[in-house]
């Protein structure tokens, strides 16, 4: 849009849209987080502590969300959504930063919930004796998946080639690709 148009409510309607779940999963997960760390009786329960990191890589994805809109927003306000940008200048925008780890994380806490339920039906007697030394062993061999190279993390031996070869493709604030607009060694293979 030009800078003489003048913006209607149904211009930012879709983007309020986007954002209004990661405001909702905030809410939620945050009086989740509230409840568990104000009753004491749930935080000596070692499941309540899974539970409780998966409400926090809920919240992390929520306020992505939320914080992708609002920027998607703002740059609607500034008439800036139609500049083009890199894949790569793109995703080390702290929203879309926050929303890619914040779905990292949900994954990983889904898993790590997956196996303790497993166990705790398989094996109760077993299960009813780890303490909560356990459930920290648990989390921690799963945080350490996205840095030692499993595929869904940052230094993940799938992740790389992606960015190599759309670190030059041009796209503008929406996620619209934009052929034959890029720049860099391979701008010949994104032509029309």
């Amino acid at each position: 849009m030009s800078s003489n148009t003048t913006r209607t409510f149904s211009d930012y309607l879709p983007q309020l849209l986007n954002g209004s779940p990661g405001l909702i999963i905030c809410f939620g997960n945050g009086l989740l987080l509230l409840t568990i760390l104000k009753v004491k009786s749930l935080r000596k329960r070692k499941e309540m502590w899974m539970v409780m990191g998966l409400a926090m890589a809920d919240f992390l994805y929520g306020l992505g969300n939320c914080s992708l809109a609002l920027y998607r927003i703002i740059l609607m306000i500034l008439d800036k959504e139609r500049e083009l940008t890199t894949a790569l200048e793109c995703i080390v925008l702290p929203p879309v930063f926050l929303t890619y780890i914040g779905s990292i994380l949900v994954a990983l806490m889904n898993g790590v919930i997956s196996i303790d339920r497993y166990m705790a039906v398989a094996w109760p007697t077993h299960y009813r004796h780890l303490g909560r030394a356990y459930v920290f062993k648990r989390l921690y061999r799963f945080s350490q998946c996205p840095l030692s190279g499993c595929p869904a993390g940052l230094r993940g031996p799938l992740f790389w080639p992606v960015v190599a070869m759309r670190h030059w493709a041009m796209v503008d604030a929406m996620g619209r690709a934009s052929a034959g607009l890029s720049r860099g060694p391979v701008a010949g293979i994104f032509a029309a």
